[in-house]
C-alpha cells in the first residue's frame, strides 16, 4: 500500500508540475517572440527612415559610392538580411547577408514575393517639387528571427525541467518526512490493532 500512495503521489506531483511550468514557458516563450519582433519592425522603420532621408539626395546627385557606403552600413543591423536601392532605370545597390552576417553583393532587382519585406518609394523634395528618383527594398532577417526563437525555446524547456525537478524533490522530502511516512506508520499500526482485535 505504501508503495501505492508514493507512486500517486509521484504521479499528480509530476502531472501538476509539468503542466504548470509547460504553461509558464508557453507564455514566455510568445512573449519573448513578440519583443523580438517588435523590435525588429522598429528597427527596420528606422531604417526606412534614414534611407527616405539620405538616400533621395544621393540619387539625385549621383553619389553611387556613398549609396553604397549607405548600403553596407545599414545591412549590419541583425535585423536586416537585404538591401536593394534602385533609381527609375536601373538597380544601384544590392546586397544580401548569408548564414555567417558577411554581406554579399548580388544581382537583384527585387526580393521574392514569398519573403518578409518593406518596400517604398524615395522620394526628393527641392524648392517645394517632390519627384521619385527611385525605390529601395528591405528584407527582413527571419533566420536571425528563427534562430534567437530556438534558442529561447531550448532555454525554456531546460529551466522549466530543472524547475520541475528541483522543486518535486523539495516538495517529496518534505511530504514524505511530514505527512506521507507518519500516515503510513499509523496505517500498519491500525492494521496489526485491527488484526489484533481479529484473532480475539
Amino acid at each position: 500500500m505504501s508503495h501505492s500512495i508514493k507512486s500517486k503521489f509521484l504521479f499528480f506531483s509530476l502531472t501538476i508540475f509539468v503542466v504548470m511550468f509547460s504553461a509558464v514557458g508557453t507564455h514566455n516563450y510568445f512573449k519573448a517572440k513578440q519583443e523580438i519582433s517588435e523590435s525588429m519592425e522598429d528597427q527596420v522603420a528606422m531604417a526606412k527612415l534614414r534611407a527616405s532621408t539620405v538616400l533621395p539626395s544621393l540619387i539625385w546627385n549621383f553619389a553611387t559610392a556613398s549609396i553604397n557606403d549607405f548600403a553596407n552600413a545599414e545591412l549590419r543591423s541583425e535585423f536586416i538580411s537585404g538591401l536593394i536601392v534602385a533609381d527609375s532605370h536601373e538597380t544601384l545597390f544590392a546586397g544580401v547577408t548569408n548564414a555567417n552576417n558577411e554581406i554579399v553583393h548580388e544581382s537583384l532587382e527585387r526580393f521574392p514575393s514569398d519573403q518578409r519585406q518593406m518596400a517604398f518609394d524615395l522620394i526628393f523634395r527641392e524648392s517645394g517639387d517632390n519627384s521619385k528618383v527611385g525605390r529601395v527594398s528591405i528584407r527582413y532577417n527571419e533566420l536571425y528571427l528563427q534562430q534567437h526563437l530556438d534558442e529561447i525555446l531550448f532555454q525554456q524547456v531546460l529551466q522549466s525541467f530543472v524547475y520541475c525537478i528541483v522543486l518535486f524533490v523539495l516538495i517529496w522530502l518534505l511530504i514524505n518526512g511530514l505527512v506521507l511516512t507518519p500516515l503510513l506508520n499509523l496505517n500498519a499500526r491500525l492494521h496489526n490493532i485491527t488484526e489484533e482485535i481479529s484473532q480475539r
